[in-house]
């Protein structure tokens, strides 16, 4: 339970840049119910984390997570947690290539593109992850599925072709295969 309700609250802050990040630091800012107050906090908090910045609607993330009657479970965890799968945060790439001497192998704090669209009020919508891959799998769906009907027509006698031409008509037995007479062969 909150420090907030239980009167065991020894934090004290003006401003969210002030706040403890911890669970109690989040009550407070809250308690404030200001959606600016909160969205400064939230971005403290992930680059707190190691998490870097992305771009997307911060606002009404942010005035989603303070309330007059806060919901349960509700606190810094469940807001990390959600920063992430929002897109809103990202946690730091890593590289699997051997770094060189000095460089560092994960970025911490907010992004380029994010510091430009906070300082200019413009938020895109964030990134989703996985858009090129159902363009790709819906690709190969559709070779699967031709070339499963086309295997289920030979299997099944429906596709028939000469056999020496494979009814290309360039062996000049076209014809004959065409006519009938005797000398087709089916694959």
């Amino acid at each position: 339970m909150c420090c907030l309700y239980t009167g065991g609250c020894s934090v004290k802050a003006a401003s969210p840049e002030q706040a403890p990040i911890d669970e109690d630091g989040f009550a407070l800012v809250a308690s404030w119910e200001n959606s600016t107050a909160m969205e400064v906090f939230l971005q403290r908090a992930a680059v707190a984390s190691g998490y870097n910045l992305g771009a997307g609607n911060w606002t009404a993330f942010a005035s989603s997570h303070w309330d007059t009657s806060p919901m349960k479970g509700a606190g810094l965890s469940a807001a990390l947690g959600q920063l992430l799968s929002l897109g809103l945060a990202e946690e730091p790439a890593t590289s699997l290539a051997p770094a060189a001497a000095g460089a560092p192998t994960t970025s911490a704090g907010p992004t380029d593109a994010a510091r430009r669209a906070a300082e200019n009020g413009t938020i895109p919508a964030p990134r989703r992850g996985f858009a090129g891959t159902w363009e790709l799998l819906a690709a190969i769906g559709g070779s699967l599925l031709i070339a499963c009907i086309a295997l289920v027509l030979v299997l099944t006698g429906k596709a028939r072709a000469c056999r020496c031409c494979g009814g290309a008509k360039a062996c000049g037995n076209a014809g004959a295969c065409a006519a009938g007479d005797g000398r087709e062969r089916v694959r």
